[in-house]
């Protein structure tokens, strides 16, 4: 009888120290699952930043946002995502007019050249984009949108299951189980059965990423600039005719700093 005790305690620890490797394996593996995820956030806030501020500019050039409905249209895109950003500092947001000899032919020019900027961070910022790392020489790609949505979904799936399958509680009450001798004295003191009120701790409880959030980030794409650029000079040809003084004074603004 003494060997079967001494068989059982054994079996006991080792199911134990099992048990709480994987326990707390699980939740170091996920807790580096976290810290990346947040470095991708990171990165792909940054992204998001370089594009706002790059539609605030082309928005601005657009008649402080007044125009910026009908240049969306011109180009074929629906411009209910892009108002957004309509007022900023144009002497800080791009380096400067390029040249032209006329000032409709530099009105127009400065335009191709904000959109063409702010196309390239909307690219960047939805899909990525690839460089060569220079420790491996390997190719790469940058931190991007649906990157980090599909990686968000995909650790609160593992989350979920963590939450749910793997809590202290489960692992102590398994391995009271394994013990026939501590579950009787259990019943006799009117002690839950194993296995019953097994759920996590809210304060160990892992917190899921909020996939909401995440969305409202999400933005359309643009067509690329040179696909577009006769529809942008005849844009802006016709927005010159009708306001040159408003246009000279933008034009002003960015060349007298």
């Amino acid at each position: 009888m003494a060997d079967f005790q001494s068989l059982s305690d054994i079996l006991a620890r080792e199911a134990l120290t099992d048990i709480a490797e994987n326990f707390f394996g699980a939740r170091r593996d996920m807790d580096d699952q976290l810290e990346r995820f947040e470095h991708l956030l990171a990165e792909l806030r940054a992204k998001e930043d370089q594009a706002s501020r790059s539609g605030c500019f082309l928005n601005s050039l657009l008649l402080k946002g007044w125009a910026v409905n009908d240049f969306y249209q011109a180009i074929g895109v629906a411009p209910e995502e892009f108002h957004s950003h309509s007022r900023c500092d144009l002497a800080k947001s791009f380096p400067g007019v390029p040249f032209a000899v006329t000032t409709r032919g530099k009105y127009a020019k400065l335009v191709f050249s904000a959109y063409e900027v702010f196309q390239k961070a909307v690219q960047a910022f939805l899909h990525g984009e690839y460089y060569r790392d220079p420790r491996t020489g390997k190719m790469k790609i940058t931190a991007h949108y649906q990157q980090v949505l599909e990686t968000a979904v995909s650790i609160n799936a593992r989350i979920h299951d963590l939450n749910s399958n793997m809590s202290p509680v489960c692992v102590l009450q398994y391995v009271k189980g394994l013990d026939p001798a501590v579950m009787d004295k259990e019943k006799i003191v009117g002690l839950a059965p194993a296995g019953e009120g097994c759920s996590i701790d809210d304060k160990l409880a892992f917190r899921p990423i909020d996939i909401e959030s995440l969305e409202d980030m999400d933005r359309p794409d643009l067509p690329p600039a040179e696909e577009v650029r006769e529809r942008i000079e005849a844009f802006c040809k016709g927005l010159y005719a009708g306001h040159k003084t408003e246009i000279k004074a933008l034009l002003a603004a960015i060349t007298e700093t």
